[in-house]
């Protein structure tokens, strides 16, 4: 019984440290400028984060986050990454836009990062494409 409890707890602490919300930090990442109005810009974010089959968590003026569904297949723990996406006001047409991904612990291996894909589709978005 003993070593039962033991194994428990053990794989209780894998699961919960793999399913743990990484912080998304976006001190690391470049700023891309888009030619739009932040509105314009958010919209093309949410759109964004749809296409690429991420979960929005998140959803304010100035901040999106979305989550990446985790998947179970050869590399255990892909899916499950975070992307925040930060919005900022240059003028009434241009808008600051800075995308950071982060990943669990224990899904590390199988995860990707997403923040070239999710501003080169936030880009698709407001060129139409």
């Amino acid at each position: 019984m003993r070593k039962f409890l033991v194994v428990l707890v053990c794989v209780s602490a894998f699961f919960v440290m793999g399913c743990a919300a990484p912080c998304v930090d976006k001190s690391t990442q470049e700023a891309k400028i888009v030619n739009a109005s932040m509105e314009r810009a958010h919209q093309a974010v949410v759109n964004a984060f749809s296409v690429l089959g991420f979960n929005i968590m998140k959803d304010e003026a100035d901040y999106v986050q979305g989550v990446k569904p985790r998947k179970m297949g050869f590399v255990v723990g892909s899916g499950g990454e975070r992307v925040g996406v930060w919005l900022e006001k240059i003028s009434d047409t241009e808008t600051k836009i800075i995308a950071s991904t982060a990943k669990t612990y224990v899904g590390m291996v199988g995860q990707k990062r997403w923040d070239e894909q999710v501003l080169l589709e936030i880009e698709n978005d407001l060129k139409g494409n």
